[in-house]
């Protein structure tokens, strides 16, 4: 799974969309795709499917603390709470800083099975930790068990929900400018070696259906200094569902900075739609709304508004999954230079190979109009990659990816080649 390509913010209980799934207990399929298959089986309602699947899984090469907390509230949904409670066991086990959840998830098992004494210990254990609501859980389940009341069991705590994703990549782009290098200044550099870091935090405050998510980058050319990029994200949006529908909306705000000094800022909000067609197959819409100011003189030609409509079609099974879309983007602007009207088409195919590799090609085609220049110009975008991961037990993943473009244009100095080959090394957490 491409993480730093296409990052899906999921909660432990619930991943974004849903996906294919053969056969209970397969195991030669992505894991990320049967864990996929697993959460949405999990939200259907049908425990025992997603219990099997979250197995599989973990069979299949996954791991982490998502994995055995998700296998533990599956078979504790069912009533099979002797495997609940191995589950919740190795959790606590295996991650230290999950114990507490883990205790007191299982007292609720143990209690289930009548162990009120063990369940007690378990809890007494839970009720000294850092998360005061769990804590809170853990004493209002040791006053239910005690000797003067009847035992009477909660539901699992949930864990938390925020996840965190870090990356950092090194590469090389021969065409930094997207320019043709013909019409470039003399001792300007078209290409460049390249460092790229990202971080994302993402989730929910405490229980409620609004999240949250905060993202920073930057990107260091040696060789082109002048093209060098900061910027950051912050976005809130409130989520819920509608019949089958999947939705969120809210607004954002992102800072861009290009050598050493502010470029732009963009206000918007963005509204997200996703719908399960049928097994394995979803549709997703999403529009986007940005108002852009600039944040210093010299880029005055930013300013206007940014509009983009986007359709995808997701279908996922067997060791594969198969992406389209169709994107349109209207830019009004102060300057004709940054106001094209764009349309976009995009395709792309990621292929498990074993548990623990797989790989993606993707292709897109892109057409820009600049119809308010004096001269109106037009753009040709063709663009492939091929994208190669490698998944590691720890949670860290190794990434190579190599992306060859053409743009042709009317004017000759954006008519232009580009090859970018990059290697990262991301982990979510």
């Amino acid at each position: 799974m491409t993480r730093h390509a296409t990052l899906s913010l999921v909660t432990w209980l619930a991943c974004a969309g849903p996906a294919a799934f053969a056969a209970d207990g397969q195991t030669d399929a992505n894991p990320s795709t049967i864990f996929a298959s697993a959460s949405e089986a999990f939200e259907l309602g049908d425990y025992r499917a997603a219990a099997s699947r979250f197995e599989a899984a973990r069979a299949a090469g996954m791991s982490g603390p998502a994995v055995e907390y998700n296998i533990g509230v599956s078979y504790y949904r069912v009533g099979d709470y002797e495997r609940a409670e191995e589950a919740f066991r190795a959790l606590g086990a295996e991650y230290r800083e999950m114990r507490s959840l883990a205790d007191y998830n299982l007292g609720l098992s143990l209690t289930r099975q009548g162990r009120v004494d063990e369940a007690r210990a378990a809890f007494e254990r839970a009720r000294h930790s850092d998360d005061p609501a769990i804590a809170a859980l853990a004493d209002a389940m040791l006053a239910r068990s005690s000797p003067a009341s009847p035992a009477s069991p909660g539901e699992p705590a949930p864990p938390s929900s925020w996840i965190k994703l870090f990356d950092v990549a090194l590469g090389y782009d021969d065409n930094v400018a997207l320019l043709e290098e013909a019409s470039l200044p003399a001792g300007l550099s078209t290409d460049s070696p390249l460092l790229e870091v990202f971080g994302l935090v993402s989730g929910r405050p405490g229980d409620s259906s609004v999240r949250v998510d905060a993202s920073a980058y930057l990107v260091r050319y040696s060789d082109a200094r002048e093209f060098d990029q900061d910027g950051m994200r912050l976005g809130i949006a409130y989520l819920w569902d509608w019949r089958a529908w999947r939705l969120d909306a809210g607004p954002h705000y992102n800072y861009n900075g290009l050598d050493g000094s502010g470029f732009e800022r963009r206000l918007g909000a963005s509204l997200n739609a996703r719908y399960p067609v049928a097994e394995g197959v979803s549709l997703s819409i999403r529009f986007v709304h940005d108002d852009v100011d600039n944040l210093s003189p010299a880029y005055r030609f930013v300013d206007g508004t940014r509009d983009r409509v986007s359709v995808g079609f997701e279908r996922s099974g067997e060791g594969g999954r198969l992406q389209l879309g169709y994107v349109h983007e209207r830019n009004d602007r102060a300057g004709a230079t940054v106001s094209p009207t764009r349309n976009e088409v995009f395709a792309g195919y990621e292929h498990s190979l074993t548990g623990d590799w797989s790989v993606e090609v993707q292709g897109l085609l892109r057409t820009s109009r600049y119809d308010e220049l004096e001269l109106p110009r037009n753009e040709d975008l063709s663009q492939v990659s091929l994208t190669a991961t490698r998944d590691f037990q720890s949670g860290w993943q190794l990434l190579g990816q190599y992306r060859v473009a053409d743009n042709a244009s009317n004017v000759e100095p954006f008519s232009y080649d580009r090859n970018r080959l990059i290697f990262s090394l991301n982990k979510l957490f």
